[in-house]
């Protein structure tokens, strides 16, 4: 017999998208070393294709705080 689980999620679970953190990761990696070194962080990264839309949201999101 098949148990039924119920999850209940609390003010205390994080639900994160990495790219938030790699938007910004970015954005200093062009700041501080140029934007040709972009690919191989995000190669080191693990990145194999990047989401720019995502990039820029998070970049532009940071804008805000």
């Amino acid at each position: 017999m098949a148990q039924n689980y119920h999850r209940t999620f609390t003010s205390t679970d994080v639900f994160a998208d990495r790219y938030q953190d790699l938007a910004l990761a970015i954005r200093s990696v062009i700041y501080y070393f140029g934007r040709e070194l972009v690919p191989y962080f995000l190669e080191a990264y693990g990145i194999k294709a990047v989401d720019e839309s995502k990039v820029r949201f998070y970049q532009l999101l940071d804008e805000f705080y």
